[in-house]
């Protein structure tokens, strides 16, 4: 009954760490961002790195009509 509860206890841990890997794509597609698509690739290809997360995020959270 112990390693049942331990690997549901994995499983859940890995889905919350997969959920907040790709929060910017999420955030992105939420706000129907146009560039949704490109924010997924960078988010999927660079997104391990804590830079490359963060530009993600930044980009996804960004306001349509700014010029930055």
């Amino acid at each position: 009954m112990k390693d049942i509860g331990h690997a549901t206890l994995w499983y859940l841990a890995r889905i919350l760490a997969t959920l907040a890997y790709f929060f910017p794509t999420i955030a992105a597609s939420r706000y129907q961002h146009p560039k949704r698509s490109q924010i997924l690739i960078l988010n999927a290809v660079l997104g391990w790195t804590v830079v490359g997360w963060v530009i993600a995020l930044r980009w996804a959270l960004k306001p349509l009509g700014s010029k930055e």
